[in-house]
Order: C-alpha cells, then structure tokens, then sequence
C-alpha cells in the first residue's frame, strides 16, 4: 500500500490469540506481519526472549528489527521530541479539541451510524414532534450521567418525551414499572450502554437485560435499539422495530444518533464486523438527511471564528441600544451552523432573549404565511396567479380594481395604496369589518401593472382572498398547512387582547394602545383586524424560521417530503418589477439593501418594522435570519438600518469555501503576508 508510518497492534492480550499461542509466540508473528509497536502483551518478558531467539536462529533479522526502530525514532523527531520532550499545555488548548476538530468528529460520528433494521421504513421518523416517545437508557453499571447527551440532543427532537433510566441499581419491580409505561406509548426508545467488557469472554447481554428488552419488544410498542458500544447485543434478541449500531458512547456519537433518529443526518454507515446469524460484514441500510441539524460551521465550509463576529455585533448594537434583545440563525447546507439569542427582553431587564424566544414578525407575515400560502394554492389548482382577485372578491372589483390580478397583488404593483392608518381615523374605522368595507372600496393610485409600490393593503386583501377560497380563518389554515407540517411549533398568530410575558416585548405604545405591547401584534391595523393580517401578526423564533429557511434552501424538501415543489420557488423569488418578486424581495444589484454587500443577485428575502429580516442565498446555500424588537422603547429608533447588512456580511463573511469538512491553515503554515 506505499505505507511508511507506524503500525501498531491492537491489544495482544486478546482472547483471538492468546487462545492460539504464547505471549513469545505471538509477539514474533506480529513483527513478521510488519508492526512496529506491540501492545498489551500478556508477558513482556516473554515476548523480547522470543524476539532475540527470533534474530539469533534467524527467523527475524536485525535489519527488519531496524526498520522499525527507524520508523518510531522518525515518529519521534516529527514530534519535535528530541528538541523538546515536554509539551507546551497552553498551545496544545488552541491545537486540541479545535472547532475544525469538533466537527471532523461530529461528522465521523455520523457517517458511522448503522441502521441495520428498520421495520416498515421507521426511520427516520417523519410524523412530527406530537408523538409520545418513552426514552429507556439501559446501562449495566451505575454511572447516573448515562445517556444525558443523547436525551438532551432528542428532548431537542421529541417534544412529548418520557425519560426512564435502569442500570445497576434498578430491581425487579423497576424493570416492570418500565414495561407497563412503555405499553402506553407510541414509540420506545432504547439507548444501549452495554458495551462489550474486556476479559469478561463473552460478548452477550446480561440475562436481565435480555429478559427486559424481549419483555419490552413483546409489548407491541414500536421499539428503537440503539448500541452505543456494543454490536453484538442484538444476539438473542427478538426483532426490535429498529435497530442502530453506534459503536461508541462519546458525545459526539450520542448526539448524532438523537439527531438521525428524525432525520437530521442520513445512514449510511456499514457493519464492520460479522453478528453470527444475524447480520453480515458490510450490513448496513441508508437514509437521507431530510431535516436541518445544528453542527459546526466547519463541517460545511464555514469559519465558526468569523461567525463569531456576529457576537460582537450584536453585543455591541445593544449597548449603542440599537435593540434591547436579539436572535440570530445561520444555515448552510443543511447544518444550522450559528443559532443564538443575544440580550434582555427589556434594556436592563432580568429576562435574556434565547433562540427559542417569540418575536413579532410584522412584514415577515407577508411571506412566511401569506406567500407561502398562495404557493401552496397555485400547487394544488385552487388558484391561478393571473385569476383576477375579483373572481373570488367581488365587491374587491370597484373603482377600477376588477382587472387586478393576484400576481400583482403579490409584486406590490396593483395601483393600490400603501397603507392607511386606521387606527388614526374616527372609532367607526376601528373594527375588522369597517377595514375590510375600507380596503374594497379603495380607488386606484396609478395604473396596475406600471410601476411597484409596496403595499399592505394588497397583502391584507390577498388573505381575506385565501379565506374566500379554503373556507377557514387564515390562522388556522396556516397552522395546519403551513407551520404543523414544518414542526414550527412556536409559530403563529395571536389574539389581539392577548398578553403574554414569554413572549419578546415590542414598543411602549404611546400613540393609540398606551401600554406596553407585549404577546399582542404591534402593527395597528392588524390589531384592529383582531391580531390575524396577511401583512403582520405572525410571531415565530429563530429556531423555527431556521425550519422554514431550511425547507426553501432545499428546493422545498423537508421531511421526506415535497412541501413545495423547487419551480414554485423560483417562480416566486425572481423578480418581477423592479427588485420585487412575488411576495419575496430580492437584492438591489446595487446601493443599500438589508441583506448586505455579499448575498448574491441571486438572493432573496424580506424585513419586518419591528427590526426582523430573513435572507436566503441560493448560490451559497447559505441563509441567515436575524429577529430583534428594535422599536423597543419606541419606533423612532432606526439603528436598524446599520445592522441588518452588517449582520447579513458577517454571515457570509464566515463562508470559507465549498459546503464541505473545512480546516484552517494553521498559522505557521499561512504564506506571509506582502509587504507593504
């Protein structure tokens, strides 16, 4: 093979040979098969008096010994130990353990996974998060941390998750207390910490934990069995569900299991061993990736160090209280590789801001729901993007407005209005019906089709429209087509006299509402509209609209799913008048646009009044999300409009290269730097 490294046994104390021959024995055989370092020999002494009768009856020589002893003093000098046999533990935290290091083992850990059984296609699991999932870590010592890194990484997956541990410590009565839960269930996952014990000669399960499994197998509750050491305890077991060999109980591999459970990384993995009578050498079954998974930036071609400096932007735009409270998230080929909140509810306030923390989307309604719908209509022949709007409104057809259709409605070039502050005019004005009298009445600005002016009256019409047609009120249509399908479970719309103290706070209203708003739309008339606006009044997080950015980047996959076919996307991100595509914007090829100096022409995507953008890059396959409550304490706060570039190039600053396992240059290897 050209090989001229070291090669090292395995240990030599192994029952393969030991069984066979003598410690003299084998350590001569190792040499002749070419190894230069012998480990773990059962009797050291043994060994080196075989060895030296092997070079004087001539069976070795002492050249072959010679070659070896050159090979380990190389090994030595490439260490630098012969200039220095200590090593610097400061520099070996910046060169052990690295991001780049990280997510290299992340990935190993990954592609390793075997499925070897997966009954009726269960894996990965598509049928959301509402399922009742029991998680039964099973150990055969008494070690409490057991399987924490797994349950951590799949209560991220399974929202209705039951956690039992039986280990040591568990007697009878624990094992059955399990057994009748789990009969209970829709699904029972076991994560397996019986690894296969050194000199114990046996590679079995305890029988207690034989009985126990079979016992569980038998309830009729789908079971999913996960090895994290031991491959081989499948032996005697009744057919589990799914069966996945993990071959290692480190936190990486933990976490990758959790994760391709529901899909966030595919199987691929192959058996490196035979399991007698049930599974050959080279076993294994393959699946997909068909959900996004937060990994390192590296893994896909990113610098988490350049992420990094979206830290400091954040950091420092609240305090220049540019925003009291931030979210962010970044993705890129499928792996959400930065997903942080930054800050307090409120400036000085106790309550920070996660990536879990709900904010008022405002205009981000106009895509995320309205748009998404009408691409979901015009998929399944409910709508056509040049049916005139009045075909389904007909009293939308006065003063002129019969002839507009939806895709101007949807490219803000209709002739309509921009927007009208009704909550400014008399009381008569201030309920749903006296808007939507309003807004059908409305006389045209300019002439349909000849220009673009952005709109919330054409959007406020589109949804009343999508009511028209599907016969339900907009929020729950959207729940059940749009946010349950994608498992954006944080995601929707609000009564209007809701208050909610989870959820991110916006402004002190000192103009209609005098109160703080907080759990209730900001924007006025959709308020008065009841809290539901095809314009605003959708609230969501960062990990949820990380779903969602994740299922377009994909050309409209996700969960094993079509969710909206790749020629919809396209259709309705290119533009169409002027930077406007339908519903989406896209990026102004030149002057200031929010999603910064980097994105491509090819991008597209859209803001929101309470400091909110989402961007997507389809020629990077990079997205990037930023939520803030920036018109906290009021709306005449416009630093805004400083950050959201900055933070759309500090993203794509962090791109180093293809979507695939990036490694630094390590600096003593960098070229120098020109002089200047």
């Amino acid at each position: 093979m050209g090989y001229d490294g070291l090669i090292v046994t395995d240990g030599l104390d192994m029952r393969g040979v030991t069984d066979q021959f003598g410690a003299g024995e084998i350590a001569v055989r190792a040499l002749e098969a070419g190894t230069d370092v012998l480990l773990l020999s059962t009797d050291p002494y043994a060994a080196r008096k075989a060895i030296l009768k092997a070079i004087e009856s001539g069976r070795l020589t002492e050249e072959r010994i010679d070659e070896s002893v050159m090979r380990i003093l190389r090994a030595k000098e490439g260490a630098g130990l012969h200039e220095d046999r200590l090593a610097d533990l400061d520099q070996a935290r910046k060169q052990v353990a690295t991001r780049p290091h990280q997510a290299l083992s992340r990935t190993i850990a990954r592609r390793g996974l075997t499925l070897l059984r997966n009954e009726r296609d269960l894996l990965p699991l598509t049928a959301g998060r509402s399922r009742s999932v029991m998680s039964v870590v099973l150990n055969d010592g008494d070690w409490a941390e057991a399987g924490q890194s797994f349950q951590r990484a799949l209560a991220r997956q399974a929202r209705n998750l039951t956690t039992r541990l039986l280990d040591a410590r568990s007697d009878s009565s624990d094992y059955q207390a399990v057994l009748d839960e789990a009969a209970g269930q829709d699904l029972v996952v076991v994560p397996a910490y019986l690894p296969v014990r050194t000199w114990s000669g046996s590679i079995s399960l305890p029988e207690e934990h034989e009985t126990f499994l079979n016992d569980l197998i038998a309830t009729g509750t789908p079971v999913i069995l996960v090895s994290f050491g031991n491959p081989y305890m499948v032996m005697g077991l009744d057919r589990p569900a799914a069966y996945i060999a993990a071959y290692g109980s480190d936190r990486a591999t933990q976490t990758a299991a959790a994760g391709a459970l529901y899909g966030a990384s595919g199987f691929g993995g192959a058996l490196p061993i035979s399991i007698p009578d049930r599974y050959d050498f080279g076993a294994g079954l393959s699946t997909d990736q068909i959900a996004p998974r937060h990994g390192h930036a590296e893994a896909v071609g990113m610098s988490s160090d350049r992420l990094r400096r979206i830290d400091s932007l954040m950091q420092r735009s609240i305090r220049r209280e540019a925003f009291p409270g931030a979210a962010v998230a970044v993705g890129r080929a499928g792996v959400i590789a930065k997903q942080e909140g930054y800050g307090h509810f409120t400036y000085g306030g106790v309550q920070p801001v996660t990536d879990h923390s709900p904010f008022d989307l405002a205009s981000l309604t106009k895509v995320v729901a309205t748009t998404t719908a009408v691409m979901l209509l015009t998929e399944q022949g409910k709508l056509a993007l040049d049916d005139r709007v009045a075909s389904y409104l007909p009293e939308f057809g006065q003063k002129g407005k019969d002839q507009i259709t939806i895709r101007q409605l949807l490219s803000h070039s209709a002739g309509l209005e921009g927007y009208r502050a009704y909550h400014q005019m008399d009381e008569s004005m201030h309920s749903r019906e006296a808007i939507i009298d309003s807004i059908m009445a409305e006389p045209l600005k300019y002439e349909p089709g000849t220009q673009s002016e952005y709109s919330d009256l054409g959007i406020i019409t589109l949804y009343l429209m999508i009511e028209e047609i599907t016969g339900e009120p907009f929020e729950d249509w959207t729940e059940q087509h749009i946010f349950e399908p994608l498992r954006m479970d944080d995601t929707g719309f609000r009564p209007a006299l809701e208050t909610d103290t989870t959820v991110v706070p916006t402004e002190r209203d000192k103009y209609f509402r005098e109160r703080l708003i907080q759990g209730e739309v900001h924007d006025e008339t959709a308020w008065l509209l009841g809290g539901v606006g095809g314009h605003a009044g959708l609230f969501s997080t960062a990990d949820d609209l990380a779903h969602f950015a994740y299922m377009l980047a994909n050309e409209g996959n996700i969960y094993g799913k079509n969710f909206l076919d790749a020629g919809t996307i396209e259709e309705f991100t290119t533009p169409v008048q002027g930077t406007r595509a339908l519903g989406w914007d896209t990026k102004s090829p030149e002057g200031y646009s929010t999603a910064g100096d980097l994105f491509s022409n090819q991008s597209f995507g859209h803001t929101g009044f309470t400091g909110t953008s989402l961007w997507i890059d389809p020629e990077a396959d990079l997205f990037a999300i930023l939520l803030t409550n920036r018109v906290y304490p009021t709306r005449k706060n416009e630093k805004i409009d400083e950050v959201r570039p900055a933070f759309a190039d500090a993203a794509h600053r962090a791109v180093m290269g293809p979507p695939e396992l990036y490694f630094p240059m390590p600096e003593e290897l960098r070229p120098a730097a020109p002089d200047s």
